[in-house]
């Protein structure tokens, strides 16, 4: 895995292209929706997730009462 990804490295250090603004915009507009959709998902989804997740911090409670 590690030689792959130095040579994707190697290959991205030598290309030269030319990003104009339209190409910015669809960077930025994917970023957005990609924020966008975790979020909502998240919504969507947290009271599960929430509960999901609390049910492995949950302390057993002792009984007071007994002597």
């Amino acid at each position: 895995m590690f030689p792959v990804g130095l040579s994707l490295m190697n290959l991205l250090r030598s290309l030269f292209c030319y990003v104009d603004p339209g190409v910015g915009s669809i960077i930025a507009q994917a970023t957005i929706a990609g924020i966008v959709s975790v979020v909502y998902t998240l919504k969507l989804y947290g009271q599960k997730i929430k509960s999901f997740f609390s049910g492995f911090f949950k302390t057993k409670k002792q009984d007071s009462a007994r002597p």
